[in-house]
């Protein structure tokens, strides 16, 4: 049985050397999107603080 030549797949080379991603900074962060993230933050905190007093609170399990 002859063999059949299979079309070659088609690949993607890798770029070597690629200039990085930039890096992000905290402090290159526009002042009203901060004070945005920190009270979207501020108040993620407060609603988990709620749940969490209003739960009895967790038992741990004895290794015995």
């Amino acid at each position: 049985m002859p063999m059949t030549a299979k079309p070659p797949r088609p690949t993607t080379q890798l770029t070597l050397f690629q200039p990085s991603a930039p890096v992000l900074s905290w402090e290159a962060t526009p002042t009203e999107h901060r004070q945005q993230v920190e009270r979207l933050l501020a108040r993620m905190l407060r609603e988990y603080a709620r749940r969490q007093l209003g739960r009895p609170p967790v038992r741990e399990a004895r290794d015995e």
